[in-house]
């Protein structure tokens, strides 16, 4: 039997649980040499000593002289010898391993399915599912082709009416025209115009019809222009045809498609922007995260009913104008946070308020509202956060209740323009909006005169819902209150641990142990404070001026400037005719 059996033998023996006998299968085929060393060592170890061996143990004494060369034909022998410990050395190793990685493992997946360990078992479920969904949307986008956009072309005359093959109308037909025409819908009774009648199949009965008029002065040109309708009045047939009528006394060509939604398409359409929304308000995602895999999952339906649309399609759906005005209201913010105009003018609502918290309400509501109009509603509030939480801790109030009538009239100020919230940005960026003659100055008009009375009904509800003053303050000092709400959360934490392993038994005596410290605290800082030194207001607000105030006053003016000229082209080419810029290009 070679050294390292023996070894082996001797730290088995002396390491092996109680429970276990010691291996004496083999020893008897050993020589009396061999053995004796193992077999003293076993006799005379007491079981407490530490039985760990390096290359020499202690009270091993190999005979050198009968171990082999490692190059001998001996040692190459002893390499498959049988093992008093496992049989043949190296099966015997891998079968103990084997089985404490299977009890690892076995105990590992015990843990895991707890039902102390829900919240990691739903955060691998959502993972899973998310990337199973992403796996079979890529995959039925790539078993599709991309569809093929196809015109057809017809000549146009008023000596014969043009009809058309049949076509599918269970559900929504967009017909598409391409050709001499006019995008306004006004037209006179002199006007040359064009006219779609949507016929039921083999029948000369009108379901619908639609006019557009012809631009003379390109009737002979290359030029055109593209016009898009949807026939919604078609329910209840399965199949129509198109006839095309003019009463213009020129023959003239059009390009035209029709598209057809089905009921079923919109269906789908719903479920996943309602997936899309529970990700978003259940934060199981982030929303950037919600949108990709919603847009994929748009991609992916239409794939499905063979509409999957080609790269260039899907860059010409991004509104570009809508972020582009985003994008410039926002670095104008950006700009006004540098200077620090939004601390400056909530430190100067303080001291007009001169600390009366109604009158700091109402000025902080009514300067996010008229601020919300102009620029982007939710970087103004971001913005005005902090200054709000410091003047609260300064006054002993709640934060969430003044950061709650914030951010209600800053919405209701938003929503007086069309640049101060993003839904009216894509309002009146809208290409079929904009034909109807709406501006930014018809679009501001309007929504004024309803966001006053508005904004006097949310004022007057919020004084109602906080007309208990008292509510609105801090049981207790701001660092007193952060002190009871740690304890809280050391206190919850250790009630979350239930206690099955040693490791989380000593994890719970740890957060419990942290409790027990921050309440030692808390009572040093109760019996300190007295809660009798209480600064002034002229304190506070000298306090606060050291802190908040104008950093960059000359890129104050410049900013205030830009965006003074802004507004002022947001009016002028509502107005004036010839000024050919849009909302997004100033």
């Amino acid at each position: 039997m070679s050294a390292p059996d023996l070894k082996t033998l001797f730290h088995y023996n002396n390491n092996r649980p109680k429970s276990t006998p010691i291996l004496e299968t083999g020893l008897k085929d050993l020589p009396a040499k061999t053995l004796a060393p193992v077999l003293t060592q076993n006799q005379t170890s007491p079981p407490e000593e530490d039985t760990s061996f390096s290359l020499t143990p202690k009270n091993v004494a190999v005979d050198i002289s009968r171990t082999p060369s490692s190059g001998s034909h001996e040692n190459r022998e002893s390499d498959t010898e049988f093992s008093p410990l496992l049989g043949n050395s190296d099966s015997g190793t891998s079968s103990v391993f084997s089985k404490e990685l299977a009890w690892d493992v076995q105990e590992a997946v015990s843990n895991y399915f707890r039902l102390s360990n829900y919240k990691q078992m739903l955060h691998h479920f959502k993972v899973t599912v998310l990337l199973v969904l992403t796996v079979v949307f890529c995959a039925i986008i790539t078993a599709h082709e991309e569809a093929e956009v196809k015109f057809w072309t017809t000549s146009v005359a008023n000596t014969l009416p043009i009809v058309s093959t049949s076509h599918d109308a269970d559900g929504t037909l967009t017909l598409t025209l391409d050709g001499p025409l006019k995008k306004t819908e006004d037209r006179n009774s002199n006007d040359t115009v064009i006219t779609i009648e949507v016929l039921r199949y083999n029948s000369s009965e009108v379901l619908e019809t639609k006019m557009w008029v012809l631009n003379k002065s390109i009737l002979h040109e290359e030029e055109s222009e593209e016009v898009e309708y949807k026939f919604l009045n078609l329910s209840g047939t399965d199949s129509v045809s198109l006839r095309f009528t003019t009463n213009s006394p020129e023959s003239f060509a059009v390009r035209w498609k029709v598209d057809l939604t089905h009921n079923i398409e919109i269906i789908v359409a719903a479920v996943v922007l309602v997936f899309v929304y529970i990700l978003i308000i259940f934060e199981l995602v982030h929303r950037t995260v919600a949108a990709i895999i919603g847009s994929l999952a748009a991609v992916a339906a239409l794939s499905y009913f063979e509409k999957r649309p080609s790269l260039e399609v899907i860059i010409a759906w991004i509104d570009m104008e809508t972020l582009m005005l985003l994008f410039g209201m926002m670095i104008l913010v950006a700009i006004f946070s540098e200077t620090g105009f939004f601390n400056f003018f909530a430190l100067k609502a303080y001291k007009l308020a001169k600390g009366q918290v109604w009158s700091l309400v109402t000025l902080l509501c009514l300067f996010s509202a008229v601020v919300s109009a102009f620029l982007d509603n939710v970087t103004t509030i971001l913005l005005l956060t902090p200054v709000t939480i410091r003047l609260c801790e300064v006054l002993n109030l709640d934060p969430k209740n003044i950061l709650i009538a914030e951010v209600l009239f800053s919405n209701i100020g938003g929503t007086a323009t069309a640049v101060g919230d993003p839904p009216n940005v894509i309002i009146v960026s809208n290409k079929e909006i904009a034909e109807k003659g709406i501006d930014f100055a018809e679009f501001t008009i309007h929504m004024t005169v309803g966001i006053v009375f508005v904004a006097f009904a949310g004022y007057g509800a919020l004084r109602i819902y906080y007309r208990n003053m008292d509510s609105l303050q801090n049981k207790d000092p701001p660092e007193i209150a952060e002190l009871k709400h740690e304890i809280d959360l050391w206190k919850k934490a250790a009630a979350r641990v239930s206690v099955a392993t040693r490791e989380e038994s000593i994890m719970k005596a740890l957060f419990l142990q942290k409790a027990t410290q921050r309440e030692n605290s808390l009572v040093r800082r109760l019996y300190r404070i007295k809660r009798s030194e209480i600064k002034n207001f002229e304190q506070n607000v000298q306090d606060l001026e050291r802190k908040y105030f104008i950093t960059d006053q000359w890129l104050l003016v410049k900013s205030s400037i830009i965006l003074t000229v802004a507004i002022l082209f947001f009016f002028l080419q509502s107005f004036v005719d010839g000024l050919h810029i849009n909302i997004e290009g100033i």
